[in-house]
């Protein structure tokens, strides 16, 4: 009775410990970040995503080793013949324990997560096993050489790029003391999105004109931007007014040094451009730098 017990219940702890890997890796920052606000401690599973993808790996480990263990132990009493114990094994782990696991979560994502619980008390062991038993000069000597692999590959995969470095630099020169106004003409906004539309017909603009922002137009005026990663998920019967951020402006005569200063101390990818209180074009971050590379 005992081995059968433990052989069901090793079987339930890997079905759930397969689900909840699938679940949680298949997932994207921005669900993450949603789903989080309902389970708090996904932003801590996700800070160590890394060792938590080792722990269950490690977990489903141990519970497949069980399965086995228990079964041989259940079906000695049997007299089962060996070729059955062997293709019963050879079927109803990868079956049960791997495919059926990992294709119930992409349905059942939410009840796999949840589940998740049964083994946190475990995984908080784990982690601070790690914290006490891990030097912190391995983690150090491990991410300097992380991160200098990281920029060896990027500067070799750019190298030619950086060989123009100084025509960038000249051409930034040339342009950062000039207004907005004269090496960014503005051009009237024709690309909207009206306030109170539903999502499903702001989504059909950013896929038809291949766009991340929308400026949102309010009456007459523009009263902020929709941003595409913010609504893609969303309910497309709902309106979009909760998805609206604000955005800063800058001066059409503002120099171009300063509009890209003032971009990236209030990290922003867009700015509205106006001229006595007249909302005239907006500007990115992209419109910026694609005007230093083109040059002069």
């Amino acid at each position: 009775m005992f081995y059968t017990f433990s052989f069901f219940l090793f079987s339930v702890f890997s079905f759930l410990v397969s689900g909840i890997e699938t679940s949680f890796f298949s997932m994207s920052n921005y669900e993450i970040e949603k789903m989080s606000k309902r389970l708090r401690y996904l932003k801590i599973l996700f800070s160590n995503k890394n060792f938590f993808l080792i722990f269950l790996i490690s977990l489903n480990t141990f519970f497949n080793v069980g399965i086995i263990i228990m079964f041989y132990e259940t079906v000695s009493l049997l007299n089962f013949p060996k070729i059955f114990e062997f293709f019963f094994l050879l079927i109803y782990i990868p079956l049960f324990c791997e495919i059926l696991p990992k294709t119930l979560s992409f349905i059942r994502k939410d009840f796999f997560l949840k589940s998740f619980l049964i083994f946190y008390p475990i995984f908080g062991f784990y982690i601070f096993f790690i914290k006490v038993f891990f030097k912190n000069n391995k983690n150090n000597v491990r991410k300097f050489k992380s991160d200098f692999d990281s920029i060896y590959f990027f500067i070799e995969e750019n190298k030619e790029n950086f060989e123009n470095e100084m025509d960038f630099l000249k051409n930034y020169h040339f342009y950062k003391d000039k207004k907005i106004s004269q090496v960014l003409l503005p051009e009237k906004i024709s690309i909207y999105v009206k306030k109170g539309s539903f999502v499903k017909d702001a989504l059909k603009i950013f896929l038809e004109k291949r766009i991340l922002y929308l400026p949102v137009l309010n009456d007459k005026e523009f009263s902020g931007i929709l941003n595409f990663k913010n609504i893609f998920l969303e309910d497309q019967n709902k309106t979009i007014d909760d998805f609206i951020e604000d955005i800063p402006y800058v001066d059409y005569d503002t120099p171009f040094s300063k509009v890209l200063d003032f971009m990236i101390k209030k990290n922003t990818y867009i700015v509205f451009v106006h001229k006595d209180d007249e909302i005239l074009s907006t500007i990115t971050i992209d419109d910026l730098v694609n005007l230093i590379m083109r040059g002069k």
